[in-house]
C-alpha cells in the first residue's frame, strides 16, 4: 500500500509508543502529523492527510517490520505493526517439535495475510476496510442483531467506533473515537481501557507479546459463567467485546448448550476438571500459562506472573488471534492438521489439545 510504506518511512526511528494504554505517546509531532498534507519536504501526500492531520493513518502508522529498530522488538520505545511489509514469520507455534519463536506478530497476529495488497485470504483475519486495508466481505459470522444493536448490518468493519472494535464504540469514525488516547488525554475511558478497547480490562505486555513468555504475556481479564444463555458478564472480558458482534459463538439460548452438550465452543467458562486439568505452559517453559493456547482470568494478572489452573478460563483468543494468522478462521494453529491420537507439530498438549489433553494420544 503506497500510503502505508509512505507513512512508515516517515514514522520510523523516533516515534515512541505507551507499552500500555495508561503511558502516553511522546517524540516529535512531526512523526505522527502534518498540517498541509505534506511529507515535511513539500511533496504531497499521496491519497492527502488522513484522519486528525495523521500522516499514514491506523494502517500506516501500524505497518512495518516489528523486528525493525522502531518495531515491537524495541518494547516500550517501538511501535507495534499489525500489517507487515512481507509475509511475516508466525509463532510462537510448534513445528517438527521445535518451537518457531514469535519473530515478526504480536498478540493478535497480523493482518498482513487477510490485506488486500498482501495475502488477500478473507478467511485468514478481519475484513477490516480502514485506510482500503480489506474489501468488505460478509457481515460477522455468528451475528445476533439483538445483541449488536450499535452495528449496522451490511456495513464495513474499521478499526475503531461504532463499527470497530477500538476506541469509544459509540462515536462514529476511527479517528473521532479515539481522539486523545494515544496521548492518554482522551475524555473517556478509552485510554484506560486494556489496548484502547473502551471498558475491557486487562494487563498489557510492554512489548505487544513481541517475546512472548510465560513472564512476558497479556493477562486477558474473563469470567467464569456457570452457565452460557446471557450476554452478561460483566461487558469488560475480552469475550464479551468478540461477542458484541459474535453474539450466537459468545451466549445465547439453544445455540451454546443443551443440558450437559456443547453446541458451540463455550467461552468465559472456567477450565473444568478431567483432561483440562493437564493444561499447562508449552513444553519449553515450565508453569501453567500456555502462550499458544493462552487463557483469561477473573483479575488479570501481570505481565511477568503466570496464572493458576482453578482460575484459567476459556475464552475466544484461547483459539484465535484477533488481527489475522496464516490459517483460516484467525485460528492459532492449522485445524486442518488436529488429528485425534496425534500431536501437532511433533509435541504433546499442542494447539486444541493444550486443553483437550488426553486426545492426542
Amino acid at each position: 500500500m503506497k500510503t502505508s510504506r509512505l507513512g512508515l518511512l516517515l514514522i520510523v526511528t523516533l516515534v515512541l509508543w505507551s507499552s500500555s494504554a495508561l503511558a502516553s505517546v511522546s517524540g516529535s509531532c512531526a512523526n505522527c502529523h502534518t498540517m498541509h498534507a505534506t511529507d515535511g519536504a513539500g511533496n504531497t501526500l499521496a491519497g492527502g492527510a488522513k484522519g486528525s492531520l495523521t500522516i499514514g493513518g491506523c494502517v500506516g502508522c501500524h505497518t512495518g517490520d516489528n523486528e525493525a529498530a522502531d518495531g515491537a522488538s524495541a518494547g516500550a520505545g517501538g511501535v507495534p505493526y499489525v500489517m507487515d511489509t512481507a509475509a511475516p514469520t508466525y509463532g510462537p507455534e510448534y513445528s517438527g517439535g521445535s518451537l518457531v519463536a514469535n519473530t515478526n506478530t504480536l498478540a493478535g497476529g497480523s493482518f498482513w495475510w487477510v490485506g488486500k495488497s498482501a495475502g488477500n485470504d478473507a478467511t485468514k483475519g478481519h475484513n477490516v476496510t480502514t485506510d482500503d486495508l480489506c474489501d468488505f466481505d460478509m457481515d460477522a459470522p455468528g451475528r445476533r442483531d439483538g445483541d449488536q444493536v450499535a452495528f449496522t448490518s451490511g456495513a464495513p468493519l474499521t478499526c475503531a467506533g461504532t463499527m470497530g472494535c477500538h476506541g469509544d464504540r459509540s462515536v462514529d469514525g476511527d479517528y473521532a473515537s479515539i481522539s486523545g488516547a494515544h496521548h492518554g488525554s482522551s475524555s473517556t475511558t478509552v485510554d484506560d481501557s486494556f489496548r484502547f478497547l473502551d471498558g475491557i480490562a486487562g494487563t498489557e505486555a510492554p512489548d505487544w507479546e513481541y517475546a512472548a513468555a510465560i513472564n512476558n504475556h497479556n493477562s486477558y481479564k474473563a469470567q467464569a459463567r456457570s452457565e452460557a444463555s446471557s450476554m452478561a458478564d460483566g461487558g469488560d472480558t475480552i469475550s464479551s467485546l468478540c461477542g458484541q458482534c459474535h453474539g450466537d459463538f459468545h451466549s445465547g439460548t439453544d445455540t451454546v448448550s443443551d443440558g450437559s452438550a456443547w453446541l458451540r465452543h463455550p467461552t468465559d467458562i472456567v477450565l473444568p476438571t478431567g483432561e483440562y486439568a493437564s493444561y499447562a505452559s508449552i513444553p519449553d517453559e515450565s508453569g501453567i500459562y500456555n502462550i499458544i493456547a493462552p487463557v483469561g482470568v477473573a483479575t488479570p494478572v501481570a505481565a511477568t506472573e503466570d496464572v493458576t489452573l482453578a482460575n484459567s478460563v476459556v475464552t475466544c483468543i484461547s483459539c484465535h488471534r484477533a488481527h489475522g494468522s496464516p490459517y483460516a478462521d484467525l485460528l492459532r494453529w492449522d485445524y486442518a492438521n488436529i488429528s485425534a491420537g496425534s500431536p501437532i507439530g511433533g509435541v504433546d498438549n499442542n494447539g486444541c489439545f493444550a486443553c483437550h489433553t488426553s486426545k492426542d494420544g
